[in-house]
């Protein structure tokens, strides 16, 4: 489990308006981490479609309906990951700034 920075990284730049929704996502995995099919609901709102897979073995174009993150799911993230990466907490509070108004927070990580 990659515990999501490649979806939040996707998201934080977006958010930054750094890409847009037809940039080409790539990534690699090890041929025996390939998932050939997944359904809409075994997807959350944040989870990031590819459009390429590259592994040791092969290259893969995937064709997906899936919705792209339009940028970051606040509510999604717990205090402790917003303040364990200082540029995401910047750029809550400068969005909090320009919106005159608290974003969401998600629930505490239980150790």
């Amino acid at each position: 489990d990659g515990e999501g920075f490649a979806d939040l990284t996707y998201a934080l730049l977006r958010e930054m308006r750094a890409i847009h929704e037809d940039t080409p996502v790539v990534t690699i995995v090890h041929d025996c981490q390939l998932v050939l099919s997944m359904q809409r609901d075994q997807m959350s709102c944040y989870d990031m479609p590819v459009d390429v897979i590259c592994t040791p073995g092969r290259t893969l174009r995937v064709l997906s309906a899936h919705p792209r993150p339009s940028g970051i799911y606040w509510g999604k993230l717990s205090p402790q990951r917003l303040l364990a990466h200082a540029q995401l907490w910047s750029l809550r509070e400068e969005c909090e700034a320009r919106s005159g108004e608290a974003l969401p927070m998600g629930p505490p990580e239980i150790p």
